[in-house]
């Protein structure tokens, strides 16, 4: 059983404004005309797992890739698939106490900040209402961060436990979880140690890549799909990821990490057939916050002396710094898989003065908006749109 202690009971307030803003969402993919500006509404992947739910449901397909989900919200379509928002949001009660919790030790950062990494996600408001992994996995990993930081009764079983069924929600972040609590709680060095030997282990883990290919399905299922999207990606990195020089394959990972760190807030997409693309600015919005956090983040690291052994922004920006380099050993970019970790990097990002804050803030935006004059002008935005077949979801209750 998951208990939480709350400090100020802040939690309740914002968690309270998460779901009013929830509902008016629903209400809109609910009632709003067809149309493209409502098909910015839904969340492809949020649709998609809902009509393999309802083709399951009709035709008894089996659930061998979609265990986790099916064991967390199949069990609504057996009443309503709509309950798959309630099933959410009782999700999302906890993150918000999770959230708390972690933060509150510190009077470094406001309680309106301790919570906005959540609302700095608009990704999350269009998810909410239909079976997705954001969420879940969202859940997860605050989950197992506080059981790291406070240790409760029984906490390593408890956390171990909510990392292998994270890999029934996505394999690859469901071991990135198991290799957090291994190198947080079971290597026995100093905190600001750990973080630099999680990261040395990802490089390596990335450059090897092609002996894993053949122990591990899910590394060769990430190979080759980044090889058949490649095209649409960046064929150049996929390449350089296919060299045998372990050099090379340093580098492919850097730029990764690099590309998964700003692609979204250097590449939005605001309009699709001349029409406002809501999807698409909820990205962009996310990756502006992503990408100004894990820069913080950074900087944390190089400025906070590192004998500082007991700061909570080392532990945390260090974790950060794992996970982002972890999921960018897949082989294609995937801004999307920094979802799960936002919240605990934006509030790293809140420890800075405000003085910091607000230079580190200019030069993120100097150089994005940089970067999209660039693209604008030359007229080479590498942006794909893909049109999708539309049928609307069964998580709707008037459509």
């Amino acid at each position: 059983m998951i208990t939480i202690t709350t400090y100020n009971n802040k939690s309740h307030l914002y968690f309270r404004i998460f779901v009013c803003i929830s509902l008016f969402v629903f209400v809109l993919q609910n009632f709003l005309p067809n149309s493209t500006f409502y098909l910015g509404l839904f969340v492809p992947d949020v649709v998609g797992i809902s009509q393999t739910f309802d083709y399951m449901m009709n035709y008894g397909a089996e659930a061998r890739y979609l265990l986790g989900l099916y064991i967390l919200y199949y069990p609504a379509w057996l009443i309503h698939p709509s309950l798959s928002l309630v099933i959410n949001l009782v999700l999302m009660s906890y993150v918000f106490k999770f959230i708390e919790k972690i933060f509150t030790q510190t009077n470094t950062i406001a309680p309106p900040f301790i919570f906005l990494g959540l609302f700095v996600n608009p990704y999350l408001f269009l998810a909410v209402t239909g079976p997705n992994k954001e969420i879940p996995l969202l859940f997860a990993t605050l989950y197992i961060i506080q059981c790291l930081m406070f240790k409760p009764k029984h906490w390593l079983v408890k956390a171990v436990f909510v990392a292998v069924f994270s890999v029934f929600l996505r394999d690859g972040y469901g071991m990135i979880l198991l290799l957090t609590i291994f190198f947080w709680d079971m290597i026995k060095l100093k905190i600001t140690s750990k973080w630099k030997l999680a990261l040395i282990f990802t490089v390596v883990v990335s450059v090897s890549l092609g002996f894993l290919q053949n122990k591990f399905s899910f590394i060769d299922r990430n190979v080759t799909l980044a090889g058949e999207i490649a095209e649409i990606q960046s064929e150049t990195i996929f390449n350089l990821s296919q060299s045998e020089n372990p050099l090379v394959l340093m580098f492919a990972h850097v730029l990764r990490m690099i590309y998964n760190w700003i692609t979204l807030s250097v590449f939005p997409i605001f309009k699709v057939n001349g029409v406002v693309y809501v999807l698409g600015i909820a990205y962009w919005i996310f990756g502006i916050f992503a990408g100004i956090s894990i820069f913080a983040n950074i900087f944390y690291l190089i400025k906070k002396k590192t004998s500082d052994i007991n700061n909570l922004g080392i532990r945390l920006a260090g974790m950060v710094m794992f996970l982002w380099s972890a999921v960018s050993v897949s082989l294609f970019i995937h801004p999307r898989y920094l979802m799960p970790f936002l919240p605990i990097a934006f509030g790293v990002m809140m420890m800075h003065r405000k003085i910091l804050l607000k230079n580190l803030v200019f030069i993120y935006l100097l150089c994005m908006f940089g970067v999209i004059a660039f693209y604008s002008i030359s007229g080479n935005r590498p942006v794909v749109y893909h049109e999708i077949e539309w049928m609307a979801p069964s998580f709707l209750l008037f459509k």
